[in-house]
């Protein structure tokens, strides 16, 4: 429509045969991209893949560095680094844990300027584990995929997470107790290269959590937001939780009043003076 405004219907006409329904966008890595370090987990270099789910975060003015979902010869977590100064795309070796079947839902935050986290889901599918791997901006590589859910705890789901400029990272997830029940929230917090042990922060009796998300202030506080449901049918609301600075969780809080109706998808920003905004 703006192409027919500023130049007749002709141009119009052209601009829309240009990308209609016959055009096709190539997502396989062709001749102009660099393949860095594949070692063929992923496939072979500069062979069409099926991919999705991609992530991007910026690790400089003129850096990023990005993750996607990837099908070959099983779903993987692939990473590759963009420069803008080099209009250079690398493409990066699998990132995920080889060998422990499908990864899906890649996550991705950075502190801006020297690491990197990305974080995913993997596994058979009544044992999917959440897993994360760092990348050094310098080195300009991934460290191994590190385990942040217990292997014994169900089913892993709906990861999210956050990191700040001085590297305090938070992920956050759904993960069932294993017998069918309700699904928990599960958090951990990552400083440097070191996990904490995740740990339950909402373990509802009756209906699941879902979509869970997660902010981290400037001065390391974690805030977690998520979808509770209540033991009325059809109701759920908005559930909060936070951290002291020593990384312990506060007694959940809920946003607004259970009542008719269904309330989820939580999503937050928080500003430099702490100020956490949420809409759902």
């Amino acid at each position: 429509p703006d192409a027919s405004a500023e130049a007749g219907e002709d141009a119009g006409a052209d601009a829309s045969a240009d990308s209609g329904p016959d055009a096709s966008i190539d997502t396989s890595f062709d001749a102009g991209v660099s393949d860095a370090g594949d070692t063929g987990d992923g496939g072979d270099a500069g062979a069409a893949v099926d991919a999705g789910g991609v992530e991007i975060a910026a690790t400089g003015n003129t850096t990023a560095v990005l993750a996607w979902v990837e099908s070959t010869t099983r779903l993987a977590i692939t990473a590759g680094r963009y420069s803008s100064s080099l209009s250079l795309l690398a493409r990066d070796s699998p990132i995920d844990f080889a060998g422990f079947g499908d990864a899906r839902d890649p996550r991705l935050a950075s502190d801006g300027f020297s690491t990197a986290i990305a974080a995913w889901r993997q596994g058979p599918d009544a044992g999917m584990r959440i897993f994360a791997s760092r990348y050094n901006v310098q080195l300009t590589s991934w460290g191994g995929a590190t385990a942040l859910s217990p292997a014994d705890a169900g089913n892993a789901d709906a990861p999210e997470m956050a990191m700040n400029a001085n590297g305090t990272s938070f992920v956050v997830w759904a993960q069932s107790n294993g017998d069918g029940g309700a699904k928990s929230l599960w958090a951990t917090r990552g400083a440097g290269m070191v996990w904490d042990d995740a740990g339950i922060l909402d373990a509802p009796t009756w209906e699941s959590v879902e979509s869970p998300t997660v902010v981290v202030s400037s001065f390391g506080q974690g805030i977690a937001l998520w979808s509770r449901g209540a033991p009325a049918p059809a109701m759920s609301a908005i559930w909060s939780a936070l951290t002291n600075i020593g990384a312990e969780w506060s007694g959940i809080v809920s946003l607004e009043t259970p009542g008719p109706g269904r309330s989820e998808r939580p999503r937050a920003v928080i500003g430099a003076d702490g100020i956490v905004d949420a809409v759902w």
